[in-house]
C-alpha cells in the first residue's frame, strides 16, 4: 500500500513539474467566470390553473386576475408573460383565433395587428399560432397554442432582453394532466 502512494505521490509531483515548465514557471492564470451561464431553473406550478412551466430562479410565476397568471422579474418589471388555459376543443380554437387579434388591438387602436406566418419555434407545443401588435413601450407579441390536453394563450409584453426566457418558458409548459 506504501507504495501504491508514492507512485501515485511521485507521478502528482511530475505531473505538476511538467505544467509548471509549460507555463514558463508562472501560476496559472486565473479562470475566468463563465459569462453565458444557463441560470438555475425551477419548476413551478400555477395556484389557479392546471400547468406548470419552467422558469430562471429570478423569475415568478404570480396569479394575476381568475383564469390569468403572470410571469414577471424583478430585474425588469416592465417586461410580462401573460398566460392563459382554455378547453381544447373548436369553440376554444374559434374564440382565440377571433379574440386574440382584437385583444391585441385594445393595446394599441392606432396600430394593426400583423399575424405572423412563421411564428417562434415551440417545439414541445402544437398547433401554434402568433400575432403582433407594435406599442411606444416595445412590441406585444401573442402566442395560441395547443398544450398537451389544452388550449393556451400566451401574451408577451416589452419583452426586451426577457423574450427568450418567455419563450423557453412557454415551450417547457406542460398543461392538465400531463403536469403531474
Amino acid at each position: 500500500m506504501k507504495k501504491g502512494l508514492i507512485w501515485c505521490m511521485a507521478t502528482l509531483l511530475l505531473m505538476l513539474a511538467a505544467c509548471s515548465r509549460e507555463n514558463g514557471g508562472q501560476e496559472p492564470p486565473a479562470s475566468e467566470p463563465v459569462k453565458d451561464a444557463p441560470p438555475i431553473e425551477k419548476i413551478i406550478r400555477s395556484e389557479q390553473q392546471a400547468f406548470s412551466v419552467r422558469l430562471p430562479e429570478s423569475y415568478q410565476l404570480l396569479a394575476e386576475e381568475p383564469g390569468n397568471d403572470i410571469v414577471w422579474s424583478a430585474h425588469n418589471e416592465n417586461a410580462m408573460l401573460r398566460i392563459q388555459l382554455f378547453s381544447d376543443n373548436a369553440q376554444s380554437v374559434q374564440y382565440l383565433a377571433d379574440n386574440t387579434p382584437a385583444l391585441l388591438q385594445g393595446v394599441n387602436e392606432e396600430a394593426q395587428v400583423e399575424a405572423l406566418s412563421a411564428p417562434p419555434s415551440l417545439p414541445t407545443q402544437a398547433d401554434v399560432a402568433a400575432w403582433r401588435v407594435h406599442h411606444a413601450a416595445g412590441d406585444v407579441l401573442a402566442l395560441t397554442f395547443r398544450c398537451d390536453d389544452r388550449r393556451a394563450r400566451a401574451l408577451l409584453f416589452n419583452r426586451g432582453d426577457s423574450e427568450q426566457i418567455f419563450l423557453n418558458a412557454v415551450a417547457s409548459m406542460r398543461c392538465g394532466t400531463a403536469q403531474e
